[in-house]
């Protein structure tokens, strides 16, 4: 979702659209050349939020009304004293589960895996654990959600077991990463396997990184 100056916003706009928007015609050629080129290589930058979506079934349906993908703030009042999960295990996921825990009855962090170290900084872990309602549910999956014209319950299926059982939903915020757009680039910038443009350490693991660093400097 793209919010705009005069207050409208759009859901999940195309490139060219965003062009138009601030004044710029995608569909003229021209080349120039700049000394320096800064890239906002995050999902804002380079996809304007294009988040990876989760497939399971009645997702979509509700996608919107009870379910959203990344932070969205401006929905957090209306968790107020309500039953509101998430999915993901990352630093995005906690900070989230932190802020609607202020607003909600109880926060659910479901994950996949056994526990969030790997994956959440320490100090986000520690004041999930201090916090009295929110709770994590490790080696867990969303099997289904279901509502009328919002989302009403989900399905959560358990890894170990898996037994699926029903539980009450009012919210769903989904915190599984994001496809970059990136293939445009074509000017020997490093990317990763998932697309994301590599900077500063991570470059020197990269086969192409003697050959593209020219600088005397550390990247």
């Amino acid at each position: 979702m793209v919010f705009l100056d005069d207050g409208s916003f759009w859901v999940k706009p195309g490139i060219t659209e965003i062009a138009f928007s601030i004044g710029l015609n995608p569909q003229r050629e021209r080349q120039e050349v700049y000394d320096v080129v800064i890239i906002g290589a995050g999902p804002a930058g380079l996809a304007a939020g294009d988040y990876r979506q989760l497939g399971t079934p009645g997702i979509a349906e509700f996608n919107g009304a009870g379910i959203y993908y990344g932070a969205a703030m401006t929905e957090a009042t209306a968790c107020k004293d309500k039953e509101v999960y998430i999915v993901g295990g990352g630093n995005s996921a906690g900070q989230e589960a932190m802020y609607l825990s202020r607003f909600a009855k109880n926060v659910y962090i479901l994950i996949r895996k056994d526990d969030l170290t790997a994956t959440m900084s320490a100090y986000l872990i520690n004041q999930i654990e201090a916090e009295k309602n929110i709770y994590l549910k490790p080696r867990s999956e969303i099997a289904a959600a279901y509502g009328s014209d919002r989302i009403e319950s989900l399905d959560i299926r358990s890894l170990e077991t898996q037994i699926i059982a029903n539980s009450p939903a009012d919210a769903l915020y989904i915190f599984i990463g994001a496809k970059p757009y990136t293939d445009w680039i074509e000017l020997g910038i490093i990317k990763d396997e998932k697309g994301f443009v590599q900077t500063g350490e991570a470059l020197k693991g990269h086969a192409d990184f003697p050959r593209i660093w020219k600088q005397k400097r550390e990247p």
